[in-house]
């Protein structure tokens, strides 16, 4: 390091003195940059996808008052009950397995009725610039389709009907450091940033 002029070492009587050097602190705040995207960085994950009706289950489940008093509490809404489900293209089908992983926002699973209801994790989103959450059930039967919750119902309010192209903006959380840092030359590439 002393070679590349990243410390200065002085000799001492018991050993040396190291000082970094401007051209070392430098340094050490570009891999600090580039770190904290990889590890800490909030991002915004930006996906593409197609308006789908599903099966109807959403209205029966955002109904349960399990359901509905966590996302209050957690998210800060209540859910319309049902959701938006958005079907993703090939290249953005991973990104689901990316929030399956966590950290997510966790709904926890409950017993009403006699019943088991399971546990989600949640995303705060956009679609198409209105705000929600991306619900993610554990035990589900989808496997490129994203469920999509919000205060009001989304198809009316956006006047999207099946096949409709959608702009899906997902938090992903993480440290403080903006998604602007994320992206200089220091950086590693991210396909989500």
């Amino acid at each position: 390091m002393s070679n590349e002029g990243m410390v200065e070492r002085t000799p001492r009587m018991r050993g040396s003195r190291i000082r970094i050097t401007e051209k070392g602190l430098e340094e050490l705040h570009s891999l600090h940059r580039s770190l904290s995207c990889i590890f800490g960085a909030d991002r915004s994950i930006a996906i593409s996808g197609k308006v789908s009706s599903g099966l109807g289950e959403g209205a029966y489940y955002l109904g349960q008052q399990g359901y509905v008093e966590q996302v209050r509490s957690y998210l800060g809404f209540i859910p319309f009950p049902g959701t938006l489900n958005i079907v993703l293209g090939p290249v953005d089908v991973p990104v689901i397995d990316l929030l399956r992983k966590g950290p997510g926002i966790p709904i926890h699973d409950f017993v009403a009725d006699g019943r088991t209801f399971g546990r989600c994790l949640c995303y705060r989103c956009s679609v198409n610039g209105r705000p929600g959450a991306v619900m993610l059930p554990i035990r589900t039967i989808h496997k490129n389709t994203m469920e999509i919750i919000s205060g009001s119902r989304l198809r009316d309010e956006l006047g999207l009907k099946d096949g409709d192209p959608v702009e899906l903006v997902i938090d992903y959380p993480g440290g403080s450091v903006s998604a602007a840092a994320c992206s200089s030359e220091d950086a590693p590439p991210s396909p989500w940033l």
